[in-house]
């Protein structure tokens, strides 16, 4: 549900803190995300605008934007949106950023849906704003409001011309448009044309504030050592060494948090960063790690193969796959494994907090306000209404900070020590005490029958589902998680079995970037590559027959508003292909790769051009891709996204990896947890291809095909072929 209605001056200014004069519209947005918000009932008729659109009388045009910046252009592609139907420059639009509350609707940021909600609401926010100016400025000239036309942040009538911030008042009188019209997208200036983020200049020059940045009069600064294992507890320690070093203040106990977001931890609080870590380097904790101190990455791996071994959930299910499997004339297997991996994101997690007597002000780098709310407030004990979010920019995220344990921690420690308190992760802290994406072991067999022909298909996925809180035996994979990569395999195979095992996790388990769809997808796409080798067909005409023709899939996952159209994902491959003139000759130990995936409703596709030394030393040369994600807002943002999703994914293939020993998290930082440096990345070609009428995801389609198309390419420059993730410390010469 959107809408578009004026807002009381009174609430905009007990909500923004800015003027309340002018025209000032309220929109309502929808609710779909990946990450869920407590408390909120996204079925609720109750209309609260949770978006606030002013034009102030002095002309300045706000926009209050309920979602996070993390790079991804969030901001500025919202500001797009209001700009084109407003008609106004989007220069001359300012950004104000929403607290975290329940009026917003759902604000986290995740799932790639930013652009998806907004593309309506704002649009017609924008339009009803448009519309009300023009009809104030033809009642002024007394001429028929079709005889107006609005540009640039004015309205003309001839050589007549009146600005927004002189019509606001008179507008701010009239009743909100009902329908308003929206502009035919072939009369679009400003979406559809590549724009630098809004907040560019203040990077560059520092100004930007990132939750590293929050600084407040009389700051603590607090360094945390957290428990190793999850569950573990703290048996002794030296706080009076830790108060030894100068400039510490205070040394305090953290219990786990009582829904289980935080572990145990001892906190060293100082009036600087050096101090605090240098107190907290002296504290000498002695542990009781606690049930989970057993598990190693070796007993996991073993776990899941047992796991896989048994049928699973299943979650679809077509034909009979045994029947064919036993009149099959041979069937074909392969495995695959990937670790836990962790987001290693540039800025670690950081928030403040100031507790003052039974209220809460926040400042935080995340993605989940409205959750902050709840599990800051739950912790404090103070209803969730004396709690105010503060939202600054992320430095990146991929899901990390959609967790706020650390604003929690922040929160617990002002309490105790009556000042504001600001908690910092480092690298360390960040890869040893995250939320991590789930390992997988993964079964996939074809049934071919006479002459080669495909006649089933089976595939077993066992990881441990997102139950961060450690249910008796793990959570079963759902339909939401089965969804993505699993259950949604496009391929014509005329018995298909597609199941799911379940098995707990030793870590805590959270969102990552594309999320499942990352494994299944390697699984999938590595597969066809196999199938299409054993079989002695080309990779991409094998891929090609196997979609058919083209059809709307219904399956756990798909969505009737945006429907998985396998035509969309076809033309995205073939153009991938022909974009990396595949089929052509190359050198010795080089080879093509190919593969393409179908994740929050958008299509990519990709081949990565490889080389292996005969040493085995890989080199990533060129990676073509092909994406459709609907009307694109902001083309520069789609590529960069591309770009990103690539240096991820390939960081991935290369060297994610999570391993345990004795419960712990072994790595550390960058140089034991690597992601790929500028001199390894590939040149990467981007192809964006419109199809359909609303905008789909685009922050984490590209990861997913990324790692099958650099493992399928390696496999066609040697012969080598890898099914155990990551691709560090194996022999590809």
């Amino acid at each position: 549900m959107s809408a578009v209605t004026k807002v009381s001056r009174r609430s905009f200014l007990q909500t923004t803190g800015l003027a309340g004069s002018g025209l000032i519209l309220g929109v309502r947005h929808g609710w779909a995300s990946l990450i869920p918000v407590p408390g909120l009932d996204p079925e609720s008729s109750v209309f609260e605008p949770n978006v606030w659109v002013s034009i102030g009388e002095d002309g300045v045009v706000s926009l209050t934007v309920h979602r996070q910046e993390m790079g991804q252009g969030a901001r500025t592609t919202c500001c797009m949106l209001l700009s084109e139907e407003l008609e106004v420059d989007l220069e001359d639009v300012k950004v104000v950023q929403a607290l975290g509350d329940p009026k917003y609707g759902n604000q986290s940021t995740g799932g790639s849906t930013t652009v998806r909600l907004n593309w309506f609401p704002l649009r017609r926010a924008g339009a009803a704003a448009r519309e009300m100016l023009v009809e104030a400025a033809a009642r002024r000239w007394g001429v028929p409001a079709a005889d107006c036309r609005a540009e640039s942040g004015a309205v003309l009538h001839g050589s007549e011309r009146l600005t927004y911030g002189e019509l606001a008042a008179a507008a701010a009188e009239l009743p909100v448009p009902e329908d308003p019209s929206l502009k035919d997208p072939a009369d679009f200036k400003l979406i559809g044309t590549p724009q630098r983020l809004i907040d560019t200049e203040d990077m560059v020059r520092g100004d930007a504030v990132y939750g590293y940045d929050v600084d407040l009069p009389d700051l603590l600064v607090a360094s945390v050592e957290r428990s190793p294992v999850a569950k573990g507890s703290f048996l002794s320690y030296d706080a009076d060494a830790a108060r030894a070093v100068r400039d510490v203040v205070d040394v305090i106990e953290l219990e786990p948090n009582a829904t289980g977001l935080t572990n145990a931890g001892v906190a060293v609080l100082a009036t600087n960063t050096w101090a605090a870590m240098q107190g907290r380097a002296a504290l000498n904790v002695q542990w009781e790690p606690g049930p989970l101190a057993t598990e190693t990455s070796d007993q996991r791996r073993a776990e899941l193969e047992q796991i896989a071994s048994e049928p699973g959930t299943v979650g679809r299910a077509e034909g009979d796959f045994e029947a064919a499997a036993a009149s099959a004339e041979r069937i074909f297997e392969a495995t695959y494994y990937a670790p836990y991996a962790v987001h290693a994101m540039m800025e670690p997690p950081a928030a403040t907090a100031h507790v003052q007597g039974d209220r809460c002000d926040v400042w935080s780098a995340t993605q989940a306000p409205q959750w902050t709310v709840g599990e800051v407030a739950g912790a404090l004990g103070i209803p969730g209404s004396n709690v105010a979010v503060h939202v600054t920019l992320l430095g990146g995220a991929f899901g990390r900070k959609s967790k706020p344990d650390y604003a929690v921690e922040a929160a617990l420690l002002s309490q105790k020590s009556g000042r504001p308190v600001k908690v910092l992760f480092t690298r360390e802290d960040e890869i040893r005490h995250a939320f991590y994406h789930p390992e997988s072991y993964q079964v996939l067999r074809a049934a071919l029958g006479p002459g080669g022909s495909p006649t089933g298909w089976m595939h077993r996925s066992v990881f441990p589902a997102i139950g961060w809180t450690f249910p008796d035996g793990g959570a079963t994979p759902g339909g939401q998680e089965r969804g993505l990569g699993l259950t949604t395999m496009p391929y014509r195979f005329p018995n298909i079995q597609i199941e799911a095992g379940r098995v707990a996790s030793s870590v805590r388990i959270g969102w990552m970037r594309s999320v499942c769809n990352m494994f299944h997808a390697t699984a999938v796409q590595s597969f066809m590559d196999e199938l299409a080798h054993e079989l002695g067909r080309d990779p991409v005409e094998f891929h090609m027959a196997m979609l058919g023709e083209p059809r709307i899939m219904e399956v756990e996952g798909s969505d009737s508003q945006f429907p998985y159209d396998t035509g969309r994902l076809k033309a995205v491959g073939e153009a991938a292909a022909e974009m990396a003139g595949w089929g052509r000759t190359l050198p010795a130990r080089q080879g093509l790769g190919f593969a393409m995936h179908y994740s929050f409703f958008s299509y990519a596709a990709m081949v990565a051009h490889v080389s292996v030394s005969q040493a085995g030393e890989l080199t990533v040369h060129r990676v073509d891709t092909a994406v459709d994600c609907g009307p694109v807002v902001n083309p520069d943002a789609i590529e960069a996204q591309m770009q990103g999703a690539v240096a991820m994914g390939l960081s991935l293939a290369k060297f994610g990896r999570i391993s345990l020993r004795e419960g712990a998290v072994e790595q550390g930082n960058y140089h034991d947890y690597p992601v790929v440096r500028l001199p390894e990345m590939p040149r990467i070609n981007v192809r964006i291809i419109q199809t359909g009428d609303v905008p789909t995801g685009i922050g984490e389609p590209g990861v997913p095909p990324t790692m099958p198309a650099v493992l399928n390419a390696i496999f066609a420059a040697t012969g080598v072929r890898i099914r155990d993730l990551p691709l560090e410390g194996q022999d590809l010469s």
